[in-house]
C-alpha cells in the first residue's frame, strides 16, 4: 500500500518506489489517497473500512502527510496514530547510517522505540477548562507486555549486528514508576542473551552528539524518550529511515516526515549550520 501524502511526499514516495523496484525488487503496490488535502477534500482521514483494507498488506510505504489549513492533531492522531495503534506497529526502528557534516568519523547506530504506548495513550483530561483553577492531566501508560516485546526485539536485533551491544535510554531516577518497570525488565531480558553488551543512559544525558562521539551501536527509549533522541538526529543527516514494525505488517516512512516544499532546502540549511 503506497500513501504519497501531501507536499513532498508523493515525490519522495515515487522516488522510494523506483529504488526498491531497480534493486530487483518485484512489488505490487496500490495507491491510496490520504492526508491534508484528502481531509480538507471531504473529511476523510482513515475510515475503519480502509484501515481493513491495509490490513491485507505486507507493508505500507508512506509520505509526508498534513499541511497547514488542517489544525494541528487531526492526521496525527485521526491518521498516524491510528494506524500505528489499529495495527499494533508496536517497534519504531531507526537506523542511523553516515558521516555528520564537517565530520570525518562514520557512524552506524539503530535505534529502537517504543511505539504504541508511553503518552501517545492519550491517557488524561481537563477539569474546569477555561477557567483560572483548570486542571490538565496527561498520564503515560506502560505495560509490562509493550516494554518486553519492545525490549526482546532490540536485544534480537542487536545479537545479528556485529556490536552485539544495547543501551537502554530513560530518566529512570525521576521517572520512577515507569522508569523502573523499563529497567527491571531490561535486565531479565539481558540475562538470555549473555553475549550482548549492556549500558544505561539517562535520556537529557544522551543526546545525538554524545550518541555519535560514544558509539553506541543501539539504544532503546521508551516512547518519549524516542523523541528526544531521534529527532534532533535529522539535523546532522546521516541516511535514515523509520520502520513502525508489528507482526503482520510494517509502516515505512523514506527520508524526510515533513510535508512542506522548502523541506529539503531547509534540512540542507541545518546541515550548514550544524557544520559551522
Amino acid at each position: 500500500a503506497v500513501i504519497g501524502g501531501d507536499g513532498i511526499g508523493p515525490e519522495v514516495t515515487a522516488e522510494a518506489l523506483k529504488v526498491i523496484r531497480a534493486a530487483g525488487v518485484n512489488i505490487d503496490t496500490v495507491d491510496f489517497d490520504l492526508g491534508g488535502a484528502r481531509y480538507l477534500r471531504d473529511g476523510e482521514i482513515l475510515s475503519d473500512s480502509t484501515l481493513n483494507e491495509l490490513r491485507h498488506f505486507d507493508a505500507i510505504l508512506l509520505g509526508a502527510v498534513g499541511t497547514p489549513d488542517v489544525p494541528p492533531g487531526v492526521i496525527e492522531r485521526g491518521l498516524l496514530l491510528k494506524m500505528r495503534f489499529e495495527l499494533d506497529l508496536y517497534v519504531n526502528q531507526r537506523p542511523f547510517i553516515g558521516t555528520a557534516p564537517g565530520g570525518s568519523v562514520p557512524h552506524d547506530f539503530v535505534v529502537i522505540r517504543e511505539n504504541t504506548e508511553g503518552p501517545y495513550v492519550g491517557e488524561g483530561g481537563v477539569l474546569r477548562k477555561g477557567t483560572a483553577h483548570e486542571v490538565a492531566t496527561q498520564g503515560s501508560v506502560n505495560t509490562r507486555m509493550g516494554v518486553e516485546r519492545c525490549v526482546r526485539y532490540a536485544f534480537e536485533l542487536a545479537s545479528k549486528r556485529e556490536r552485539k551491544h544495547v543501551t537502554l535510554v530513560h530518566k529512570t531516577n525521576v521517572l520512577t514508576f515507569a522508569g523502573d518497570l523499563w529497567q527491571r525488565t531490561f535486565d531479565i531480558v539481558a540475562k538470555e542473551y549473555p553475549n550482548v553488551g549492556t549500558a544505561y543512559n539517562h535520556v537529557d544525558g544522551k543526546d545525538p552528539p554524545l550518541l555519535m562521539t560514544y558509539g553506541a551501536d543501539m539504544t532503546l527509549p521508551s516512547n518519549d524518550a524516542g523523541h528526544v533522541i531521534h529527532h534532533p538526529v535529522y539535523g546532522v543527516k546521516l541516511k535514515e529511515k523509520s520502520d513502525s514494525v508489528g507482526h503482520e505488517c510494517h509502516l515505512l516512512i523514506p527520508g524526510t516526515a515533513k510535508s512542506d516544499k522548502y523541506a529539503t532546502a531547509n534540512e540542507f540549511l541545518m546541515a550548514k549550520l550544524l557544520a559551522k
